[in-house]
């Protein structure tokens, strides 16, 4: 079986370099999809041009003596995509679509999202969080993510930052030391 290339993560590659002005005329909505088809619905979206967001972490294994790569989808089932007039008129459709669904506050969600991809950029070990409970809220205040808000979340291993998405209800968490965080 022949290997792919890797997926962005995003598309357009400066999806989030954009200002928040100039995405105002823009719309978030979230596509729900067959299970283990988020890459290539978009590989679809990348060759009609509709911008996208398909967060994704790195997973390293071992098999004998070989290191293997692989890319997660931090948010199985799901595709973000942002649509602007045209693209809200016309009907994306692929076969691996199941359904769209409207996200009301554009806002949050944008905030979200960027947030996760600043996330990502860090290249700190990651963990995907599903079904989160409420935490203190906290925001970081040294180091490279310095700026975030999200919540602290303790368990046997220590504490960690969990940054979340709202209307999924799921979430991203990095080990976090306690000196570089502030409550708010």
């Amino acid at each position: 079986m022949p290997v792919l290339d890797r997926e962005p993560a995003l598309w357009p590659l400066d999806l989030f370099a954009r200002s928040l002005e100039s995405a105002s005329a823009h719309e978030w909505r979230a596509y729900h999809v067959r299970p283990r088809t988020e890459k290539a619905v978009a590989r679809h979206l990348r060759s009609q041009n509709i911008a996208y967001y398909l967060p994704q972490m790195e997973r390293k294994r071992r098999y004998q003596r070989r290191l293997v790569r692989s890319q997660l989808v931090l948010f199985p089932g799901y595709v973000f995509i942002l649509l602007n007039d045209q693209e809200a008129a016309r009907r994306i459709e692929y076969k691996a679509i199941i359904r769209s669904l409207t996200i009301t506050d554009q806002e949050e969600i944008d905030r979200e999202l960027r947030d996760i991809h600043r996330l990502i950029q860090s290249d700190q070990p990651l963990t995907r969080e599903e079904r989160l409970q409420t935490g203190s809220l906290a925001r970081i205040i040294r180091g490279p993510l310095a700026g975030l808000c999200g919540q602290v979340v303790r368990n046997k291993r220590g504490q960690k930052f969990v940054l979340q998405v709202q209307f999924l209800q799921q979430g991203v968490s990095v080990a976090i030391d306690v000196a570089s965080i502030e409550a708010l």
